[in-house]
């Protein structure tokens, strides 16, 4: 079977068995389909060179995008101090995309937020 993404001879981390191994992933709709001890074909191949893959991290409670360092406190728009209910406060209205953190957290391997 051929897939749309392969990336080949990556170091992999089964979590089944939690053992490492030189590997080849086969991706398909943005998902991993198959991780094969045999090389894979694919639209588009990405050789690892044994790197470690793994799947993208998932920040599951962060700042990114809301707390911009250089802004002092008119930037620390990730909790409101007036009250402490504010369900109309909403995290799209001060994200900030131009945050220098957003980079350092892609570079990091984090793919949602």
């Amino acid at each position: 079977m051929s897939y749309t993404l392969c990336i080949n001879n990556g170091f992999v981390i089964d979590p089944q068995t939690n053992t490492a191994r030189i590997a080849h992933v086969g991706i398909e709709n943005g998902r991993i389909a198959v991780v094969s001890d045999t090389p894979l074909e694919a639209d588009e191949v990405i050789d690892a060179g044994g790197r470690l893959v793994t799947p993208g991290c998932v920040e599951a409670h962060c700042h990114i995008g809301l707390h911009n360092e250089s802004m002092r406190w008119e930037g620390a728009d990730y909790n409101e101090s007036a009250d402490p209910i504010t369900p109309h406060m909403r995290a799209i209205d001060a994200f900030n995309p131009m945050d220098g953190m957003l980079k350092n957290a892609i570079q990091g391997g984090v793919t949602t937020a």
